[in-house]
């Protein structure tokens, strides 16, 4: 993915004074529990924490703090020593605060659970279209941006492969972001669809899609 870009899209929303404090926006719409992972359907994966930015986090009042275990956190600033309360866990860093032993989860076909949240892929109306979408448990904050790609690949006679790029900004004051396009490929009997990409949240953590798909 390019970190680059999320980078970028995170700098555009600060020039517009689009900061959000801790937890996310006052408006923020939290999202209902946490998904049990058996409950998942098919087109919906695991939101996987994969890296830290330590100034994204400290422009939205986090920092990076460690447990017994030497397990990293992006913690609100204002909590106590050893207060772990509304943390996003990351797992073990290396130098360059990319996670190297952080938690894992189970994949269903097109829908990823995890740390950060969920993401989903899934063909839509008659095939015709997909849909591609995440949602981010609120201890990780609030989404900044992503760097979002859906591959789609339409098989047998006349197939096609096709690739999309839906990077960009979330809706202000929401912990979720979905896009609906239409299938440009060849219609075929058959065909598969991935979502890859990563989403920029404020805790400062990067959050690695897990790569939902959909086959029909």
């Amino acid at each position: 993915m390019n970190r680059a870009k999320l980078s970028t899209l995170a700098c555009t929303l600060a020039t517009g004074l689009l900061v959000f404090p801790v937890g996310g926006p006052a408006n923020a719409i939290e999202p209902q529990g946490e998904a049990d992972p058996a409950s998942l359907s098919d087109g919906t994966s695991i939101l996987i924490p994969v890296a830290f930015d330590a100034e994204i986090a400290s422009q939205h009042g986090y920092e990076l703090r460690w447990d017994g275990s030497g397990a990293a956190y992006s913690v609100p600033k204002t909590n106590a020593e050893n207060d772990f309360t509304d943390s996003a866990f990351l797992g073990m860093l290396d130098a360059d605060n990319n996670v190297i032993d952080g938690q894992r989860g189970a994949v269903a076909r097109g829908t990823v659970w995890g740390n950060c949240g969920t993401s989903s892929f899934d063909f839509t109306a008659g095939n015709s279209q997909f849909k591609t979408s995440y949602s981010i448990a609120p201890n990780y904050g609030a989404p900044i941006s992503h760097d979002w790609t859906v591959t789609v690949t339409t098989t047998g006679m006349g197939g096609q492969s096709g690739w999309y790029d839906l990077s960009g900004l979330p809706s202000w004051g929401s912990p979720s972001w979905s896009a609906t396009r239409a299938v440009t490929q060849n219609y075929t009997g058959h065909a598969n669809g991935v979502a890859s990409g990563e989403v920029l949240v404020t805790s400062g953590t990067i959050c690695n899609s897990g790569n939902p798909a959909d086959s029909y």
